[in-house]
C-alpha cells in the first residue's frame, strides 16, 4: 500500500519502470523530451532530476500504461474497479434513474476521508510576500502549460475534483483552463470569492479519479477510499476553506476569478513538503494516458447505463482521434435512443466528448473502420444533443430483404472472376449481415 508519490515511484523503480534523466534541461524541454520519448515507443515513468537549475525534480508520464494505472487504483482489472465504484454510486443519482428502482448503498463510513491536523504537504508554508511561483521548474515567460488536479467546493459544501491545465502568469497568479463547472460555480457564489486549491502528487489514485465519470454530488475523496479500500487523509488548507490531500507534494491555494474571459487563480498560499517532487501531466502524454483511462471509463459507464437502457449492447471510445472525444454506442433498436441520450448527457465524463455515434447489431463493433462506415452511409442522422455542441450520429438501421443463397453464390463467383475477391474466398456471405427491426 502507498499513500504518497514517493512510495509509488519506489515501487515502479523496483520494477525497472522509471527512466531517470540526469541531464540538465531547461523548463520547456520537459514537454518536448516527454513527447519524443513516447514517440520512440518508450513507456517508463520519466524522472527529471535537474530542470531549470531548480531543486525540485519533475515527474511525467506517471500513469501512461494500463499496468501503472491499475497499480495506482489498487485493482487487478478495470472491471474490478468499475464494480467497486458502482457500490459507491448506489443509489444511482435520481437525475439518472428515470424511475429505476435504486439499490441500497452499502455502509461506506469506514472509507470516508479523515481530516488530520498535521500533514506532510504543509511542512513548508509561503504566504503574503513570500509567495513566488517562480520556485517551480515551469516557464513563466513562455506560459508553459502544466497540470495535475484542482479541488473546489460547491456552495452546498460538496468537494469537486477536476483535472487541470494551467500556466503561470506571474509570481502570484495562474491562468487555468476553462471548465464548465467554473461558470456554474460563479453563478452559485455570486459576489463571493470561489476558493480553489491546485494539488500535485500525493496518492497517485487521485489524478485518475479527477478524470473519472462520477456525479458531482458524490464525494471524490470517498471514491478514492472505495478504490483504495482505505480512507484518504485530508488536511484543512492553510488560507482557504477547503480540505486537500495530506500526502500531496505541493499545494497552491487561492481564489478563482474570471478576468476578460481568462480564468485565473489569485494565489493566497503555497505549501509543500520539505523536499517536494513536481508530478505533472504534459500535453505530450495526455493522449496516451487518456486512452488508458478511457478503457477504465468504458467498464464503468456500460453497467450504469444498462440499468436504465437495457437495449444498450456495448459502448467504447473510438481508437482514432483525440482520446475520449468520440463515443461509440451499440444498441438493439432505435426505440431506446431518447432514454440513452438522457443518460449520456448526465455523465461528467462526456463533458469532453464532442461526438456520440450510434450503431446497431449488424455492425462489427470492435472495428473502428466498420463503425465509421456504418455511420457515414446514406441515411445517417446528425442531431445536436440537448442543444450542446455535442453531435449525435445515428446510423441508418439495416433493413434487409431475405437473402437468396444461389444469387449470393453467383455474385461471389463473378467478383472472383473480376479479381475483386480471392479465388479461395470461403466467407459465408449468407451470414454477413443480420436483419434488424
Amino acid at each position: 500500500m502507498f499513500d504518497e508519490l514517493t512510495q509509488f515511484l519506489q515501487q515502479r523503480s523496483d520494477h525497472s519502470d522509471i527512466a531517470r534523466i540526469g541531464t540538465a534541461l531547461v523548463d520547456l524541454e520537459v514537454d518536448e523530451f516527454t513527447n519524443q520519448f513516447l514517440q520512440l515507443g518508450n513507456k517508463q515513468v520519466l524522472f527529471f532530476e535537474d530542470v531549470a537549475a531548480k531543486r525540485i525534480p519533475v515527474v511525467t508520464n506517471l500513469l501512461g500504461t494500463e499496468e501503472r494505472l491499475l497499480k495506482a487504483l489498487r485493482i487487478d482489472s478495470f472491471a474490478e474497479g468499475a464494480d467497486r465504484l458502482l457500490q459507491a454510486l448506489n443509489p444511482i443519482p435520481q437525475r439518472w434513474a428515470n424511475g429505476a428502482k435504486p439499490t441500497p448503498r452499502p455502509d461506506l463510513s469506514r472509507l470516508l476521508p479523515r481530516v488530520v491536523k498535521r500533514a506532510a504537504c504543509q511542512q513548508v508554508v509561503h504566504v503574503n510576500r513570500d509567495i513566488d511561483l517562480s520556485f517551480l521548474p515551469i516557464s513563466i515567460e513562455q506560459q508553459q502549460p502544466f497540470g495535475d488536479y484542482v479541488i473546489l467546493r460547491s456552495v452546498h459544501g460538496s468537494p469537486l475534483l477536476l483535472p487541470s491545465r494551467m500556466s503561470i502568469r506571474d509570481g502570484q497568479t495562474l491562468s487555468i483552463q476553462d471548465h464548465r463547472v467554473f461558470h456554474q460555480l460563479k453563478r452559485e457564489y455570486g459576489d463571493k470569492q470561489i476558493p480553489v486549491s491546485l494539488a500535485f502528487g500525493g496518492d497517485p489514485a487521485i489524478r485518475p479519479i479527477a478524470q473519472t465519470p462520477i456525479p458531482h454530488e458524490l464525494d471524490p475523496f470517498l471514491v478514492a477510499g472505495v478504490l483504495r479500500n482505505e480512507s484518504l487523509n485530508l488536511v484543512r488548507a492553510h488560507s482557504v476553506e477547503l480540505e486537500v490531500p495530506a500526502d500531496a507534494e505541493i499545494v497552491i491555494e487561492g481564489f478563482l476569478v474570471l478576468e476578460q474571459d481568462d480564468w485565473q487563480v489569485r494565489v493566497t498560499a503555497i505549501t509543500h513538503r520539505a523536499n517536494p517532487i513536481l508530478a505533472i501531466s504534459t500535453p505530450a502524454e495526455d493522449d496516451a494516458c487518456g486512452r488508458v483511462l478511457s478503457r477504465f471509463h468504458e467498464k464503468l459507464l456500460l453497467p450504469i447505463a444498462q440499468q436504465f437502457v437495457p437495449e444498450l449492447i456495448d459502448l467504447r471510445f473510438s481508437e482514432t482521434g483525440s482520446a475520449g472525444s468520440c463515443l461509440f454506442v451499440q444498441v438493439a433498436d432505435e426505440h431506446s435512443l431518447q432514454r440513452l441520450v438522457g443518460i449520456l448527457q448526465s455523465f461528467p465524463l462526456l463533458e469532453a466528448c464532442t461526438m456520440v455515434a450510434v450503431v446497431f447489431p449488424n455492425v462489427d463493433f470492435s472495428d473502428d473502420a466498420a463503425v465509421w462506415r456504418s455511420v457515414l452511409q446514406s441515411g445517417t442522422r446528425f442531431e445536436s444533443m440537448g442543444g450542446s455542441n455535442r453531435v449525435l450520429i445515428v446510423a441508418k438501421t439495416a433493413v434487409s430483404s431475405p437473402r437468396n443463397p444461389e444469387i449470393q453464390s453467383g455474385v461471389l463467383k463473378k467478383l472472383q472472376s473480376l479479381g475483386y475477391a480471392p479465388a479461395d474466398n470461403t466467407v459465408d456471405v449468407t451470414n454477413e449481415f443480420s436483419e434488424t427491426d
